[in-house]
């Protein structure tokens, strides 16, 4: 939810309070559960000393958009992972990438291929599918379709890649299995890759019990993203193919239909709650300002007889 339409649900809270004082638990509560959230999020843009002195543009998440600085790869002995650094543009379905090569090695045995260039592995990648994301409370994970091509070779590399978040590490990890490596860059990257792209198995561990053609590659990469453009300029990238009309990303329900964010149902059913709180209140008052009345009026009367 952003964040100006829960600065609007707590400022009509407020001014519920006010008219009506007997709402001061829930909404104490709620506020609560509110900064709590806010607290968490300071601490997984302030825990990381490497971004610390930059600040977090924002927290890595459906959409993915900004840039993200390489912490681990499973080839150390081939990369590098200082000055690593991957951009990831989902609303425009594409990323880019350059990772610094290991000065013992001039070739990447993930593309394959002669290293014309061997300073670093700059390659771009393509989502062929919509980005299925799913939340597990405040993680999320991801799966989809791709195509890369890293500039020095000449083929287009068709993938199942799974992303995985895990926040409380400030991290979010990317598991690559590819089903093809195909030759030449002639065709547009969805036609290269169309002979192979049956659905990817549901998640990460399905797809580890699947034969593959070639190994898994991973990585770990800095949950606090920058602005796109901060390190890494937006180069020049063709379109995937002529016919990609299926969104670009998606958020997955879960099985009973309900919502994949506990916290922001529950602000939801809290705001719920005091409306209609508030207006058995008003009613109350209403119907007690309507009855005193004459009840008041009978009072006096008898008094003015007992008087007399």
């Amino acid at each position: 939810m952003a964040a100006h339409i829960r600065f609007l649900l707590l400022l009509l809270l407020l001014l519920l309070f006010l008219l009506f004082p007997l709402l001061l638990l829930p909404l104490l509560l709620l506020i609560s559960v509110y900064l709590s959230g806010l607290f968490v999020a300071r601490q997984v843009e302030s825990r990381n000393p490497t971004e610390n002195s930059k600040r977090c543009s924002r927290i890595a998440g459906p959409p993915l958009s900004g840039e993200s600085a390489l912490k681990h790869t499973s080839l150390p002995g081939v990369y590098d992972p200082k000055n690593a650094r991957v951009t990831w543009d989902l609303q425009g379905g594409v990323y880019w990438w350059s990772i610094p090569f290991r000065s013992s090695h001039r070739a990447s045995p993930f593309h394959g291929g002669s290293n014309k260039r061997p300073t670093a592995e700059v390659g771009k990648g393509w989502w062929l599918t919509t980005v299925e994301y799913k939340f597990t409370g405040r993680d999320w994970s991801s799966r989809s379709f791709i195509a890369d091509r890293a500039t020095m070779f000449n083929h287009t590399s068709c993938c199942c890649q799974y992303m995985q978040s895990d926040l409380s590490n400030e991290e979010y990890g990317i598991t690559t299995w590819c089903r093809a490596v195909v030759p030449g860059l002639e065709k547009s990257p969805a036609d290269s890759c169309a002979p192979f792209s049956a659905a990817c198995p549901p998640d990460n561990g399905t797809a580890s019990l699947q034969d593959w053609p070639m190994p898994p590659y991973t990585e770990k990469w800095s949950a606090c993203m920058q602005p796109i453009g901060h390190t890494l300029e937006r180069p020049y990238i063709r379109p995937a193919g002529s016919d990609l009309s299926a969104p670009k990303w998606a958020i997955q329900t879960n099985a009973a239909g309900g919502s994949e964010f506990p916290g922001e149902a529950f602000l939801f059913a809290m705001t719920g709650m005091f409306v209609v709180s508030s207006i058995l209140v008003w009613r109350g008052r209403t119907f007690a300002m309507r009855t005193s009345g004459p009840r008041q009026i009978e009072a006096e009367s008898l008094q003015y007889i007992q008087l007399m």
